[in-house]
C-alpha cells in the first residue's frame, strides 16, 4: 500500500477510529480467576464505502448499529489490530500514543491469553487499559 494511502486511513482513524483496551476474566473451577487483555481498533460512519475501505485494507469485520440515523463500524481485533496499527501509526497524530500502548500490550500477549498473569504484569496492563482511556 502506497504511504498516501497509508496517511489517508491514519487520518480517517484519527477523527473518526477509537483504541480500547478489552479486559475479560474467566473464573476456573479451582476458583482462581485469570484475566485477558486484548487491544481493538474501531471506527464509525455513517458512510459504508469508508467502512467498507478498513475491511479490504485491513480485514476484520464490519457491523451495521441501528441508532437514530443508523451507523456502520469497523472494527478489527486483539492480533489482528497489530498489522493495521504498525501500518498507520507514523502518520497518526491524535491517537499515536494510543496505537503504540496497544502495539506495547500486543506484542507481549501470549496465544490463549487466559493463562495465569504475575501481579507486575497484571498492573501494567491495567495502567495501559486506563491510558488509553484517558488519552
Amino acid at each position: 500500500m502506497r504511504a498516501t494511502d497509508l496517511a489517508y486511513f491514519a487520518g480517517l482513524f484519527d477523527g473518526e477510529g477509537c483504541i480500547v483496551i478489552h479486559k475479560s476474566t474467566t473464573r476456573l473451577k479451582s476458583g482462581k480467576v485469570h484475566y485477558a487483555y486484548e487491544a481493538d481498533a474501531c471506527l464509525a460512519s455513517i458512510d459504508k464505502w469508508v467502512v467498507n475501505s478498513f475491511l479490504f485494507a485491513f480485514g476484520g469485520n464490519v457491523y451495521w448499529r441501528r441508532t437514530q440515523r443508523g451507523i456502520w463500524t469497523w472494527q478489527v481485533s486483539s492480533k489482528g489490530a497489530v498489522p493495521f496499527l504498525r501500518a498507520i501509526t507514523p502518520y497518526l497524530r491524535l491517537k499515536r500514543a494510543q496505537a503504540e500502548i496497544a502495539l506495547g500490550l500486543e506484542q507481549r500477549r501470549h496465544k490463549g491469553e487466559y493463562r495465569y498473569i504475575s501481579e507486575e504484569e497484571l498492573a501494567v496492563r491495567e495502567a495501559e487499559k486506563i491510558a488509553i482511556s484517558n488519552l
